[in-house]
């Protein structure tokens, strides 16, 4: 689920506000003064609105108007609590009668109504000047608000600027690395068409090779039976000229030497 929905008028924000400056300076931060300061935020947040929250609702109004105040829950709740019950036990104020109720005796004289008039003009004047120190204590932790905003805007202005810088590195970066890649793919391609070529031509030596080698096959059976019948010619020829010599010297004809001595009677 999210947030509950809550939102302080422009006039209950500065109400809280100065409540805050004057809590920051009653109760500084540190020491033993968390609690009473959890108590008069709830207290201020009650004279702001009227009404009591949720320990979430305080927690959003601290972060916005005390973030350097992070209470428990349970300290929220207890003091909120706690000072219901208070609120709570405290007489209501009894109307005041009209005048025309009042008696006659206990109309003022001229002078007791002017000592009254006198009388509450100092106490306004009393009353201007703590809120006049009220104002300046506002003034200044709205002024201080005011730095640590343009600080953390000087900051985060700071940090976009070096991620922009760190994105321009990173885009250049990029397209090296783009160039490159198109480089190594256009050299991969070269590549791919020469290996592409060199098969072609090895498929081509390859055939030559094997039709060499079947004509060579070829050429020596060729050989191979030609000499066969020459030597098959041979043979016969041999065995005629032997017949032809044997005739011969059957009829006479003179033996050689060289035959007498390689054939001895």
């Amino acid at each position: 689920m999210g947030r509950p929905a809550f939102s302080l008028s422009d006039p209950q924000a500065r109400i809280l506000a100065r409540r805050v400056a004057e809590l920051e300076l009653a109760c500084p931060l540190g020491g033993n003064s968390h609690r009473p300061f959890v108590r008069g935020f709830i207290l201020a947040v009650h004279e702001a609105t009227g009404q009591f929250f949720s320990p979430t609702i305080y927690r959003r109004l601290l972060a916005a108007f005390a973030p350097a105040r992070r209470p428990s829950t349970v300290t929220l709740a207890d003091e909120k609590d706690r000072l219901a019950a208070e609120l709570a036990r405290q007489p209501s104020p009894a109307p005041a009668p009209s005048a025309p109720d009042a008696p006659p005796s206990a109309l003022p004289d001229l002078y007791t109504l002017q000592a009254r008039i006198a009388e509450a003009v100092e106490q306004d004047l009393n009353r201007a000047r703590p809120a006049q120190r009220t104002d300046s204590a506002e003034s200044r932790f709205l002024l201080n608000r005011l730095q640590e905003a343009e600080q953390q805007l000087a900051d985060l202005r700071a940090t976009a600027a070096s991620l922009a810088s760190e994105l321009e590195v990173a885009k250049h970066s990029a397209r090296r690395h783009a160039e490159d890649a198109a480089r190594a793919t256009a050299a991969l391609a070269r590549q791919a068409d020469s290996v592409a070529a060199l098969t072609a031509e090895v498929a081509e030596l390859r055939k030559f090779a094997l039709m060499s080698i079947d004509e060579a096959r070829g050429e020596g059976r060729a050989w191979k039976e030609r000499v066969a019948a020459l030597e098959a010619q041979r043979r016969a020829d041999e065995r005629l000229m032997e017949s032809f010599r044997r005739l011969a010297y059957q009829k006479g004809a003179e033996i050689p030497d060289q035959l007498t001595r390689e054939h001895p009677r």
